[in-house]
């Protein structure tokens, strides 16, 4: 099962309300091909915590540290109170909505934490989810086939025809 998401015109909107930003602090532009960098981040990053197999990812911090020049990572990993204020109110006043949009789409997708496996891949200018299988199935059936589990010759059949 696969599910296209209409994620261009999210985009689009994340570049005009990051350009009107940009503006009024004087900074530098972030384009739109950085816009959907930025957007298909925070899609794996809200995928990743309704994943039961894997730990919350933190790509989004590490996209925009990269692609944007005047944001700094410091600020969300922060404990204390040095935090970079422009990169703290860009997340407040542009980013966060835009994570909440996102989640929003994808409750409807994956609406609990799951053993499934989701790929998040690009399709033109929207991002596409195609759902794989569970986890632990797949986790079975590489280390069987890598040799680190014996089974019986039955079940190692199955596993090698992909009918385990």
């Amino acid at each position: 099962m696969f599910v296209i998401l209409p994620t261009r015109d999210l985009v689009r909107e994340l570049h005009f309300e990051t350009e009107q930003f940009c503006q009024k602090y004087q900074l530098s532009v972030v384009g739109l091909p950085e816009c959907f960098q930025i957007v298909q981040a925070l899609l794996d990053d809200l995928m990743s915590h309704r994943f039961l197999w894997c730990p919350n990812s933190r790509n989004a911090d590490h996209v925009m540290d990269q692609l944007v020049e005047w944001y700094s990572i410091q600020m969300t990993n922060s404990v204390n109170d040095e935090r970079m204020p422009i990169s703290d109110l860009f997340y407040q006043d542009v980013l966060d909505r835009y994570a909440m949009r996102l989640d929003a789409m994808l409750i409807n997708i994956i609406p609990h934490r799951t053993w499934d496996v989701w790929y998040l891949n690009q399709m033109g200018s929207d991002l596409v989810l195609d759902k794989g299988t569970d986890f632990r199935l797949m986790e079975f059936n590489r280390n069987v086939l890598s040799g680190e589990w014996k089974v019986d010759d039955v079940v190692y059949r199955n596993v090698l025809n992909g009918h385990s």
